[in-house]
């Protein structure tokens, strides 16, 4: 069938009407701290259910609509866009009140149960993705494409909510409701601190994206009267983007599955999201620049290197500024960034030894040197000891650790599309439990190598404490 522009309309502020009434039910539960009562149980349900029903006949609707166009038009119209810029991510043109109700969870049962059919907006932006990756030139999507900024989101899921749930049906515990938490115990990673740092985000990018790059410019002469000024030429070169992809999983198990007073929409979205944040971290630092990877700061042969003794002194950490403030950056958005053992060697070691009452080079403050002071494991903690060219020695395996001051705005992110989501149920299909893989299409390149200085050679050994 196919409805009207303005009665699809008008369906889509019908959901929106009962999804408000949805969530106020659910509020004014989780206000009360209390569990939904049976009227209220039944009125969600009726209200859940009247909503798909709406969503069914909407996606009915369209892809009536799209297979009557010859060209095939997304179910959506993108916003009208400046073509000469990165396409923003998708997410943004979709109303928020949408995207809140985007659902992860629909998206993994449409992939791994029988019959289950995707509808609603995570069809509408799985579409667009879809299309947009085939114009693109990039790989076609194996799974489900999801927006990157929803694979972000911390907020609630339209399902989130405080109730109780029969744990087991072992006898007499069976009839014992036992309340869930609605929130849920992390894993414990490395904090993640390019975004932190404020370097440039680029989302939505198209192809390979290249960013011109002034490498050369003119010179000045003095001449005297009658004399012809020497020529010279500006040199330009570019910064390319090019799409690497980058992946991810997370194992739910069966008796995650059950607790469905979890937040398990979030807990999804957020561990999935954090997994790859990670690795996007780590190889802005760490990365090989081969086998797919970008090349981070610390394999990066183009980075200046300013290595310190054992232990870096006050000198040190000025020094790793004074290098890139010497090769004419302007320093607008300088941090240092190191490990949380080099952060601890450092908050002890004084600026000037022999006195009474040190000033320590990493301050209570976490600046040094006037600037923002950041500690993550992201940061390698295993690098080699150095060797002097034409040695013709293997590295020495020592476990020495990195720091790096920068102008962290001249480093680039770059995202492409949407995140790719599919669903593994045989890996743990013993268990009954299902295997979440995202990929990511991605990028990270530096304005100018010159903005970044590193040092590679701090032993922080003995700060932590020996194994038990």
């Amino acid at each position: 069938m196919s409805l009207t522009a303005q009665e699809v309309l008008e369906l889509k502020a019908k959901r929106s009407q009962l999804a408000d009434q949805y969530d106020a039910i659910i509020d004014a539960a989780g206000k009360a701290k209390r569990v939904l009562t049976k009227e209220e149980g039944e009125k969600t349900t009726a209200l859940l259910a009247e909503s798909e029903g709406l969503a069914n006949l909407i996606a009915a609707s369209e892809k009536s609509t799209r297979d009557r166009e010859a060209n095939n038009a997304p179910t959506f119209q993108p916003a009208l866009r400046d073509d000469t810029r990165p396409n923003d991510d998708i997410a943004d043109e979709v109303p928020e009140k949408d995207i809140a109700r985007y659902s992860i969870l629909k998206v993994i049962r449409c992939q791994c149960e029988k019959g289950a059919n995707l509808n609603g907006i995570e069809l509408e932006l799985h579409q667009e993705l879809a299309r947009r990756a085939v114009v693109d030139g990039r790989r076609s999507p194996r799974g489900i494409m999801v927006p990157t900024s929803i694979m972000g989101s911390v907020e609630r899921s339209r399902r989130a909510r405080i109730a109780n749930r029969e744990l087991d049906t072992s006898t007499g515990a069976g009839a014992i409701k036992t309340a869930v938490a609605s929130f849920y115990i992390d894993l414990l990673r490395p904090m993640t601190v390019l975004g932190q740092l404020g370097i440039t985000m680029m989302g939505g990018l198209v192809g390979t994206f290249g960013i011109p790059r002034q490498t050369a410019g003119a010179s000045t002469y003095w001449v005297t009267d009658g004399q012809d000024v020497t020529p010279s030429n500006q040199t330009l070169g570019q910064v390319t983007l090019s799409p690497k992809c980058i992946g991810a999983y997370t194992d739910i198990t069966r008796s995650l599955a059950v607790q469905s007073s979890i937040d398990v929409e979030n807990f999804v979205r957020n561990d999935l999201f954090k997994q790859l944040a990670v690795g996007l971290d780590k190889s802005g630092f760490s990365g090989s620049g081969t086998s797919g990877q970008p090349i981070g700061l610390f394999n990066n042969t183009n980075v200046p290197v300013f290595n310190s003794a054992a232990a870096p002194t006050w000198k040190d950490i000025v020094a790793l500024e004074t290098t890139v403030a010497n090769a004419n950056v302007t320093i607008t958005d300088g941090a240092y960034v190191s490990t949380p053992a080099v952060r601890g060697l450092l908050k002890a070691t004084p600026k000037i030894s022999s006195q009474a009452y040190p000033i320590f080079i990493w301050g209570d403050n976490n600046e040094m040197n006037g600037y923002e002071a950041v500690a993550s494991n992201v940061i390698p903690g295993n690098l080699p000891l150095a060797v002097p060219p034409g040695s013709g020695d293997p590295p020495d395996p020592l476990n020495l650790h990195g720091m790096v001051f920068g102008n962290w705005i001249d480093m680039i992110m770059g995202m492409w599309g949407g995140v790719d989501l599919l669903v593994d149920p045989y890996s743990l299909s013993k268990s009954g439990g299902l295997r979440i893989v995202i990929l990511q299409d991605a990028d990270i390149q530096l304005r100018h190598n010159e903005s970044f200085a590193v040092n590679k050679t701090i032993d922080a050994s003995g700060v932590l404490p020996a194994a038990a």
